[in-house]
């Protein structure tokens, strides 16, 4: 009886670690036969699988979307080992700060963090710093408000003296008893004066708000 040339189901078994394969009619050794892809049993225990033709390409397949996968972890590592400058560090910084004097309504302090003749392009409208006091602080007059800032810095640059930088704002607000979440994307422009890094330009995007 001749074996035939193309095999439906193939006995897998697991003794020693070691995997054998049995043809539904013929014992026959691996190499006669591209490996398949099947679950391993527990020791003693059998399983079924499917025999694949073309099972030699998707083992090349899985080889590239391996490869492709460290490469993206290896990218994505060397980016996050990236250190940033005293600079840039200096310029993250004072963004924040600025944020946080407006989450603590702090106009003082506002201004330490701001140029004279800061521009703000938010939501389409133009606003100087007497516009961005007179809404984020003096209208702003709730007992229980309270505003967290989480920031997600998607690029920073520094050149000689200016500076710009892009990112992720998510704020969370809590006024009137009433809590909501605004997230923008914005982009800010600094200069060097006096060695203090100030926000000249900000240009706002809302992304969402809840």
């Amino acid at each position: 009886m001749k074996t035939p040339t193309t095999p439906i189901y193939e006995l897998y078994f697991l003794t020693n670690n070691k995997t054998k394969t049995i043809t539904k009619w013929k014992h026959q050794q691996t190499n006669r036969h591209p490996k398949v892809f099947c679950k391993l049993a527990p020791v003693g225990q059998s399983v079924y699988g499917k025999y694949k033709k073309q099972s030699h390409l998707l083992k090349y397949k899985m080889k590239k979307i391996t490869t492709f996968l460290l490469a993206i972890s290896f990218t994505g590592l060397l980016h996050a080992q990236e250190k940033l400058t005293e600079n840039q560090q200096a310029v993250q910084q004072t963004v924040i700060k600025m944020f946080d004097a407006l989450s603590n309504r702090d106009s003082v302090g506002l201004k330490i963090y701001c140029a004279a003749d800061i521009a703000l392009y938010e939501n389409g409208q133009a606003w100087n710093i007497d516009t961005l006091i007179n809404k984020a602080i003096v209208l702003n007059t709730a007992n229980d408000f309270k505003r967290t800032n989480t920031f997600n810095f998607i690029n920073t640059t520094v050149n000689k003296d200016v500076g710009w930088t892009t990112y992720n704002l998510s704020s969370t607000f809590l006024m009137n008893g009433k809590q909501g979440l605004v997230q923008w994307m914005e982009t800010i422009v600094l200069v060097k004066e006096k060695e203090r890094w100030k926000i000249k330009v900000l240009h706002s995007t809302l992304i969402k708000r809840s």
